[in-house]
């Protein structure tokens, strides 16, 4: 109510269905705890609704349930990434994620729930990143999208993987926009 009504300066009666996150993203109620958190991340939520069988939600799953949000934890250092107003920020956040990644082998997490962690991690960071460089050189003069291949692409990321990106945006006569896409490229 606080943060999608009021701080909006919406009326009461605004409908749920104005205000809601959809469309939903839910778990089953046999789903381990490891996967229900990566489809948090992933969805970039807090809370899962948990279905039965016949899709009807039985309880809520928020990310204080699965973890305690230490520093470490896969969802303080997403909300570290995004709350960075600098790149010391964000670098001061991406220095817990090799202890991260200690931790979450430690916990007898499978490899591919430990890599795509890093790589959702890894996507906070670059889409900051991105969002920063903006921030400094101003808005881009076309649209654009920012490519990741091989690993981090295969959500396959690890603590020494190489990252290959690429950088498309459209077609314009604007010679100015090589030169901001070219600079942008070499913030990021």
């Amino acid at each position: 109510l606080r943060d999608k009504v009021l701080a909006h300066g919406l009326s009461p009666e605004t409908p749920v269905s104005a205000l809601m996150t959809h469309p939903v993203e839910t778990a089953p109620a046999d789903a381990l705890a490891p996967e229900a958190a990566l489809e948090m991340m992933a969805a970039g939520v807090n809370h899962l609704p948990i279905v039965d069988s016949g899709g009807r939600v039985v309880g809520m799953l928020s990310a204080s349930n699965l973890m305690t949000l230490d520093a470490r934890s896969p969802f303080a250092l997403r909300r570290m990434i995004y709350k960075a107003r600098t790149l010391d920020d964000l670098e001061k956040a991406a220095t817990d994620v090799p202890q991260l990644f200690v931790d979450l082998m430690a916990s007898h997490l499978e490899a591919p729930a430990v890599t795509r962690v890093l790589t959702l991690l890894h996507d906070a960071m670059t889409q900051r990143v991105l969002e920063l460089a903006i921030d400094e050189r101003g808005e881009p003069p076309v649209g654009y999208a920012w490519l990741t291949f091989g690993s981090a692409a295969r959500s396959e990321l690890n603590l020494v993987s190489d990252q290959d990106n690429g950088l498309a945006y459209d077609d314009t006569d604007d010679p100015s926009a090589g030169d901001y896409f070219r600079l942008l490229a070499e913030d990021v």
